[in-house]
């Protein structure tokens, strides 16, 4: 059951030994009713819940007395979900949005569940399609009537032309049938439904009856001027004819009954029993309108007033009979209508109505249950009446003169317009009763079960209501909403459930009521609606927002506390938020923010928080001085909610304009921001405004302000936001020089950024990671971390190579400044800093080469330190292994060169091709010097061969690369023997030729293995991005570390193979195993593309991607 605010007065009274109670209540900013807080009262304790959404956890504080809808809301700030699209489930059931924390059992550090609701979204967008088209239709049909308001103008005066027996041209008439055509044209293009279609329809109608009367203009356009002449005077001739002789008459008590017929919209004239018709002053009496009529006419008139007489009684008479008499009236009214005199324009509008009403009638009768419903029968009456009333007002224009004169024709005019208006809302009553269907809601339960029966009632009552804010006068809409207003208390759920998009539009319409009472109630309903979140779209589409706003601006208190409610909830999406600035509702919502209440005040501030989320509009709210009233709101606000709101606000300002972080500094909101810091649990909108301001005041003045004492209270006491927008924070204020970075160490703040760096959001330990990366170059920051016992520890943690944890690279960062102590590098090596490393390496991470050279050094010197007790500890094959491993490191600095020598080599070979010449000499001195760099070369290859595979590795790629690897050894050991020879040392020629083409055999075979190797390699990586592109389904893989890890792996395989090809040809051109076909210029070129991807290989990352 809806709870209701009902602002200082009494809600309720316990009796309690003779002695009455009374509790005070208030509106939460939420929307919730609490019982007001005395003075003594303990605040409301604020709780702390952690919500699960997918691999994401959100820590969120609230009040303990909160809705699961403000709840929702929160949470669509951090994820951004549409409130309406999230589920809830704590302890695994689902919670409904108007459902409260306490009362279902949430306490401190509860767990829920979030999860999305696809069905709510997909309905969501369809509604908000829907509402989209009939908009447009709308604007289309006002559109049209517009234009059409205009050619009526220019019919009206040719009709006034003609009338008086004047000529028109011609062409002017077809000028304006054509342009009406056109119009008509574009209604039928116009595809609408429900309320659209039924404005298309009258506009329809209205230019078909412009059109008619062109043609009748022009018609009497082409007769003679004699014959239009002769024509009004036959009919002068006729009038006078018929009009009666009136004659003295004495009233009877039978006509006093038959006096509402003759003028039902008239005031009655008061007569006696006897009354002379020579008295000007009283209105004609019906024997002095028509004293030559027969008794038919007589006994005609009292019929009509017996059915009126029948309709006033009720649900005395029956539908059936109701029907039945109503359709003996239709055709007399239509005999009436068409023979009435004067007012020929009206009374032929009035007969095209009444043609409709047997078409209505029917419809009505046609569903075989409009008997038993109550709203058929009222219809009915009201079509009987209005159908009396034309009947009586048709007699007084067919009487003679003196009536006219009587009645006054202006009170006559004011008559036929009031039945016009009659007509047209039996009309649209009948539709719509027929189209909503409530008709068929008074069939009883089929279903014997017990809960069917008691809740069919209720369904069938509340179709009811809906029903009748559409149809009627203004005192039945009046109760339909007193109805529903209780129906929504008792049951809101069943009321949701029978909205439609025409009860919606009613109660819209509602709030532009003259009534201010009505207004009233119509906005608790709406509001209670958007409470639900099921009919956002819905209601703005059927234009809720401007009679809202007007509400806003000149309501009643009561009125203005719900509009302002509401707005603040339609204001979360952008779109809305957009409608509502469109519409002026921004300088209302600032104004509520200076003078009203806490409830108002709250609301106005958090629909204004909502706008400034807009970033297209930021500006348009800060020209109309939102920033001084938000920093007014954060020195006086009335309630804690009011200054939150105010904070978000400035801090969605400040988030990426300049001039407006300017304007917010200027307008003097760092004072207010830290004032509002100095709370006991400080906000994360408040910091994160502060930090957005930071970078526009001086640093001096921040200092001056004692701003860092605050950020670093938030740190500590703050939610994990909040903490994260402090480390941002401190970040920018130590960057601006050393100084500030030796303050930000002197007030201890080291240690709260390396404990962040334990925390659950990734978020936070980002914030923390490159803040006190930004520290470390500071020599008093980086010993106070190298002191903090946690401080290696939880940087190496931070060296976790998943694509989720973006805090590795500042990570790498603050070790390499702290990597110059021994003790710290021991500490690196000790938590597994080595294993992180080589994995980053190969991701290309900037520094992570680097430390990992500084931290496997360190490692060597350790292990040749402790050889003896290596030796002791470790098997030969360790030992060897690690002794290996430190040569290699100085071995591979005569790599680059050995590349650059390589291409020279097999460029001069590819000139020369194989002929004497210069070419040909330096072809032959760079192979020696090659040699030269390649001396110990081979045992980088037998490090590679003893040392242990990749884990995962298959056996068969095991064996092939160890294969290469003894072939690569091998190979390059051999080569010494034919650099001796050459030098001299070795004399032995024909040996070192035949050492020579084994060791060449021996690196062919070596580019055999490499090429299956890389080739295997390659399909391997081709199968895991398959896979992973499988998970990844719909996001952008491009954009997910480990994919684009992966395919930077498939080039470099990729690039491995094409070398490994053409070092296999250049092997066989050596060895001239196909000289016909490998030439030596075959070789030399390819032995040149070759040496380029070698030294392309050796380049740094960064130079890589530079060039690609």
């Amino acid at each position: 059951m809806m709870r209701m605010r009902t602002g200082c007065s009494t809600f309720g009274q316990e009796e309690q030994g003779g002695a009455v109670d009374e509790a005070r209540w208030e509106m939460r900013p939420g929307g919730m009713l609490v019982q007001k807080r005395e003075g003594a009262s303990a605040p409301v304790p604020t709780i702390r819940v952690r919500v699960k959404h997918g691999a994401a956890y959100h820590e969120i504080y609230l009040s303990s007395q909160a809705t699961f809808g403000e709840l929702k809301k929160l949470l669509a700030e951090r994820t951004g979900m549409h409130p309406g699209d999230q589920k809830i489930v704590f302890k695994d059931k689902e919670r409904a949005s108007n459902a409260f924390l306490d009362i279902s059992g949430v306490k401190d550090r509860s767990k829920m569940v979030l999860l999305e609701d696809p069905a709510a979204q997909a309905k969501r967008c369809l509604e908000m399609r829907r509402s989209a088209k009939l908009e447009k239709a709308s604007k289309s049909i006002s559109q049209i009537s517009l234009d059409v308001d205009k050619l009526a103008s220019q019919v009206s005066a040719l009709e006034t032309i003609v009338g008086k027996g004047g000529k028109v041209a011609e062409n002017d008439v077809l000028n304006l049938i054509e342009q009406l055509m056109n119009q008509l044209l574009k209604l039928d293009g116009i595809i609408a439904d429900g309320d659209v279609k039924l404005q298309r329809r009258m506009q329809v109608r209205r230019v078909q009856k412009y059109v008619e009367a062109l043609d009748v203009i022009k018609i009497k356009n082409s007769m003679p001027a004699q014959q239009v002449q002769q024509q009004q005077q036959q009919q002068q001739s006729k009038q006078k004819q018929s009009a009666p002789v009136p004659a003295p008459v004495v009233l009877t008590t039978n006509w006093e009954v038959f006096d509402p017929v003759f003028s039902p919209s008239t005031s009655a004239a008061n007569s006696s029993a006897t009354a002379p018709s020579t008295n000007s002053s009283s209105a004609p009496t019906p024997s002095t309108l028509f004293p030559n009529r027969d008794n038919r006419v007589c006994k005609q008139a009292s019929k009509v007033t017996m059915v009126e007489a029948s309709t006033m009684a009720g649900a005395a008479v029956s539908a059936a009979e109701l029907l039945s008499k109503a359709q003996q009236l239709v055709p007399v009214a239509l005999e009436r209508a068409r023979a009435a005199a004067g007012f020929a324009g009206r009374w032929k509008l009035i007969t095209s109505k009444l043609e409709l009403i047997p078409s209505c009638l029917s419809d009505l009768s046609g569903h075989p249950l409009f008997s038993k419903n109550t709203l058929s029968r009222e219809q009915l009456q009201s079509v009987t009446k209005t159908l009396s009333d034309a009947i009586s007002l048709a007699e007084l224009c067919r009487a003679a003169p003196t009536a006219a004169a009587a009645v006054g024709k202006l009170q006559m005019q004011s008559d036929l317009d009031s039945l016009l208006c009659k007509l047209d809302l039996n009309l649209h009553d009948c539709a719509l009763l027929v189209k909503t269907g409530v008709l068929g809601e008074a069939t009883p339960p089929v279903s014997p079960a017990k809960r069917s029966a008691e809740l069919e009632p209720s369904r069938r009552n509340i179709r009811e209501l809906l029903a009748r804010l559409q149809i009627g006068h203004s005192e039945a809409k009046h109760r339909a909403v007193d109805g529903l207003l209780a129906a929504i208390r008792d049951d809101e759920k069943s009321v949701l459930a029978a909205l439609g998009r025409s009860s919606v539009s009613a109660l819209v319409q509602l709030l532009s009521s003259s009534s201010p009472k009505i207004k009233e109630k119509a906005v608790t309903i709406l509001c209670l609606i958007i409470e639900s979140g099921s009919f956002d779209g819905l209601l703005v589409g059927e234009g809720v927002l401007p009679p809202l706003i007007r509400l806003v601006e000149s309501g009643t208190p009561a009125s203005r506390e719900k509009a302002v409610v509401s707005l603040q909830r339609l204001s979360i999406t952008p779109d809305t938020a957009r409608s509502v600035m469109g519409h002026g509702g921004v300088r209302p919502l600032l104004d509520l923010c200076l003078t009203g209440d806490s409830i108002t005040q709250s609301a106005a501030a958090g629909a204004l928080k909502n706008l400034s989320a807009v970033p297209e509009i930021r500006q348009t709210l800060a020209d109309e001085g939102i920033i001084r009233v938000m920093i007014n709101l954060l020195d006086s606000g009335i309630v804690l909610g009011s200054k939150e709101y105010a904070a978000e606000c400035l801090m969605n300002l400040t988030s990426s304009n300049d001039k407006l972080r300017r304007s917010v500094v200027s307008g003097g909101a760092l004072p207010s921001l830290l004032a509002y810091l100095d709370g006991p649990l400080p906000q994360e909108s408040g910091v994160s405004a502060l930090r957005n301001i930071i970078s526009s005041v001086k640093p001096e003045t921040l200092v001056s302000l004692s701003v860092l004492p605050r950020l670093l209270h938030a740190m500590k006491d703050g939610s994990p936001g909040a903490q994260q927008a402090a480390a941002t924070a401190i970040n920018k204020i130590s960057s601006s020089s050393a100084e500030t970075k030796k303050l930000v160490c002197e007030i201890n703040c080291i240690p709260l950024l390396v404990r962040m760096l334990e925390a659950k959001s990734n978020g936070v330990r980002e914030s923390a990671a490159q803040t006190l990366a930004g520290l470390v170059p500071c020599k008093c920051c980086a010993r106070v971390l190298k002191k903090d016992e946690k401080g290696v520890p939880n940087l190496v943690q931070m060296l976790d190579p998943s694509p989720a944890n973006n805090a590795k690279k500042f990570s790498i960062l603050c070790l390499l400044g702290i990597s110059s102590s021994r003790k710290c590098k021991k500490m690196m090596i000790s938590y597994g800093a080595i294993g992180y490393l080589k994995k980053l390496s190969e991701m290309e991470v900037h520094g992570a080469k680097k430390l990992l050279e500084r931290l496997e050094l360190l490692d060597l010197l350790l292990s040749f330190r402790q050889s003896d007790f290596c030796r002791r500890k470790m098997s030969t094959l360790d030992a060897t292994r690690a002794e290996l491993a430190l040569l290699v490191l100085y071995l591979n600095k005569a790599e680059a060169r050995d590349k650059i020598c390589r291409a020279i080599q097999y460029g001069s070979k590819f000139l020369s091709n194989g002929e004497p010449g210069t070419a040909q000499n330096v072809d032959k001195s760079t192979s020696l010097a090659r040699k030269v760099f390649r001396l110990f070369k081979f045992v980088n290859d037998l490090h590679a061969l003893i040392s242990p595979p990749s884990q995962g590795t298959p056996l068969p790629l095991i064996l092939l690369g160890k294969s290469k690897n003894a072939l690569v050894s091998t190979f390059l050991f051999l080569d010494q023997v034919v650099w001796l020879n050459r030098t001299g040392i070795y004399k032995n020629k024909e040996r070192a030729e035949l050492i020579g083409r084994i060791s060449l055999f021996c690196w062919m075979g070596s580019s055999a293995c490499t090429t299956v190797l890389e080739l295997s390699e390659l399909v391997r990586l081709s199968k895991s991005m398959k896979k992973l592109e499988k998970e990844l389904k719909l996001s952008d893989k491009y954009k997910d570390e480990v994919y684009r890890s992966k395919i930077k792996q498939s080039n470099e395989r990729l690039l491995a193979l094409v070398k490994a090809s053409m070092d296999l040809v250049v092997a066989i051109g050596l060895l001239q195993l196909a000289p016909k076909k490998i030439t030596p210029r075959v070789t030399g070129g390819f032995g040149f593309i070759s040496s380029l991807i070698s030294c392309y290989q050796l380049l740094p990352a960064a130079t890589k991607s530079k060039l690609t």
